[in-house]
C-alpha cells in the first residue's frame, strides 16, 4: 500500500502525464550524496517549476524551506502540494497555461 505522500505523488505524476512531451519532469531519488532538491523538477515551455509533495497537513522540512527559498530567488515557480483543497486543480491549470498560453 502506498504511503500518504506516495498517493499525493501519484496524483501529481498523473497530472503531469496529461501534458505528454510538453513537460520534462525529473523525480530525483535521494541517495545521500551531494545536495538534495525537492521531489519534482519540471521544465515547462522554458520555465523552471518545482514541486514538493507532502502528506496532508505536513510541512516542508527546514532544508526543503531553504531549497524553496533559493529556487524562488532564481525566479522558479514552486508548489508545495499536500493534497488538501484545490491544489491539484491549481497545478493542472498553471501547467496548462505555461504549456499552451505562455509562448
Amino acid at each position: 500500500m502506498s504511503t500518504p505522500e506516495g498517493k499525493v505523488k501519484a496524483k501529481v505524476k498523473a497530472i503531469i502525464a496529461k501534458f505528454g512531451d510538453k513537460i520534462y519532469s525529473w523525480w530525483p531519488v535521494p541517495s545521500g550524496y551531494g545536495e538534495s532538491s525537492l521531489d519534482c523538477i519540471l521544465c515547462v515551455n522554458g520555465h523552471f517549476v518545482s514541486i514538493e509533495t507532502k502528506a496532508e497537513g505536513k510541512e516542508p522540512s527546514p532544508r526543503q524551506h531553504d531549497c524553496i527559498r533559493r529556487m524562488k530567488l532564481a525566479n522558479a515557480y514552486v508548489f508545495v502540494i499536500d493534497g488538501s483543497g484545490q491544489q491539484y486543480r491549481e497545478l493542472e491549470v498553471f501547467l496548462h497555461m505555461l504549456c499552451y498560453l505562455h509562448r
